[in-house]
């Protein structure tokens, strides 16, 4: 591996990667200075230090704190860190410069501010730390609008072109009739001027129709606050093992797994649904928002067959 450059690893700042424990490995059969035996084991063979680091993986598991393998340490002059360049086909040097020299759309200063909040965010909420560089990509993944994935991406990079980022004549698009600069979290969370209480309940109706029966807060988006979409990124790490068995669920990871594409779609239509009804209002003069003559309009709309986006 060492040899090819360790082309088949990810490199810095993808979390899955087993590159530096391979490394650190190297290192430490370089530095030993003795004899080294290769004992194959059995996979799930009883083996006491195989099931040792069983036990260590499922620990980091249920933690939620999985150690970082990023932070081991191998002192220089031990590893040949480099690609190899020689005797590669030019595809492969690409992949290498757009990998290793383009800089990831997150890493952008204007990508910083969100990461932290979303960080702290997802603790406060969840209770658990969460890697921004794993998750915020998956914006792309889960089930949603299109459109809202798009208005995501723009408000991550600060590039939404509302509030002091907007420079045009409509003037709802920069301040909110309440006096607030205007947000997407603004919107989503609604004001005094536009009580969202009727629309949230109307989605509270809809995903307990769809939802396993049990508390849980990734079901309760009223519970996200302030940043309410801030959780959908991450729906499926926040729900793994945090309900245990009871006699009404037996399987609670199995039932969140079933209803999770739907619930994304669900919660992902709402929001969508609110933002496209502010922006018309911004932009179209006979078009005015009144959230309690919405309730029935958002009723039939979330009652529409979820999609695969």
């Amino acid at each position: 591996m060492e040899r090819d450059g360790w082309g088949d690893f990810p490199r810095t700042g993808q979390s899955a990667s087993s590159l530096p424990l391979f490394k650190h490995f190297l290192f430490l059969l370089r530095s030993h200075g003795g004899r080294v035996e290769f004992v194959k084991a059995k996979a799930h063979g009883d083996d006491v230090w195989n099931n040792r680091a069983d036990s260590l993986a499922n620990e980091g598991q249920v933690s939620g704190q999985p150690y970082d393998l990023w932070s081991l340490v191998t002192p220089d002059g031990w590893i040949d860190h480099e690609p190899v360049l020689a005797h590669q086909p030019l595809s492969y040097l690409t992949k290498l410069i757009v990998r290793d020299m383009v800089p990831a759309p997150l890493t952008c200063w204007k990508a910083s501010p969100f990461c932290d909040r979303w960080v702290v965010s997802m603790a406060r909420i969840f209770e658990v730390y969460l890697d921004v560089d794993t998750y915020v990509p998956l914006v792309w993944k889960i089930n949603i609008p299109l459109g809202f994935k798009k208005t995501l991406w723009r408000e991550m990079h600060q590039a939404q072109a509302i509030g002091h980022w907007y420079r045009g004549k409509h003037e709802l698009m920069r301040t909110c009739p309440c006096g607030c600069e205007l947000s997407l979290d603004h919107i989503l969370m609604g004001c005094v001027r536009y009580n969202l209480s009727g629309l949230e309940r109307v989605l509270h109706d809809r995903l307990r129709e769809i939802s396993p029966s049990v508390w849980h807060k990734s079901l309760h988006p009223d519970s996200w606050k302030p940043s309410p979409w801030y959780p959908l990124l991450a729906l499926k790490r926040v729900e793994q093992n945090s309900v245990k068995p009871s006699k009404s669920l037996l399987k609670p990871n199995e039932a969140f797994s079933k209803s999770r594409s739907a619930r994304e779609w669900v919660i992902g239509l709402y929001f969508w649904t609110l933002w496209k009804w502010r922006m018309a209002e911004a932009n179209k003069p006979n078009f005015r928002f009144l959230p309690a003559r919405q309730e029935n309009n958002l009723r039939e709309i979330l009652a529409k067959e979820p999609q695969d986006n």
